[in-house]
């Protein structure tokens, strides 16, 4: 679809740039430049994080705003279920895929 065709060439253009800057990984001026990007790339992602969490724990787009309850049951079982167990995030990952194949949200 149009999101796969959206994200093959920036996936490309990261290996590229992660072959291409693996050579210089022990240079001093790369390791200051990512040093100085970590914030940047954490606040980013947080940001996704959280358009992530308000687009599927809500509905946003609508004129009539409302509350997607079984989103956030599951969203509060998962994470009880990741503090309690602390297994690898994979597997809450394909969890959250069955259960969404199984119960349409």
């Amino acid at each position: 679809g149009q999101s796969f065709t959206r994200i093959v060439p920036q996936v490309f253009f990261i290996v590229l740039i992660a072959k291409f800057l693996g050579k210089f990984k022990d240079n001093k001026y790369v390791q200051a430049i990512f040093y100085g990007l970590r914030p940047a790339v954490a606040a980013l992602v947080l940001n996704s994080g959280f358009q992530i969490l308000l687009s599927s724990l809500f509905n946003i787009k609508s004129m009539l705003f409302h509350i997607n309850i079984s989103a956030i049951i599951f969203f509060l079982i998962t994470f009880v279920l990741i503090r309690k167990y602390k297994k690898h995030p994979i597997i809450y990952i394909l969890l959250g895929a069955f259960v969404g194949l199984v119960i349409p949200f």
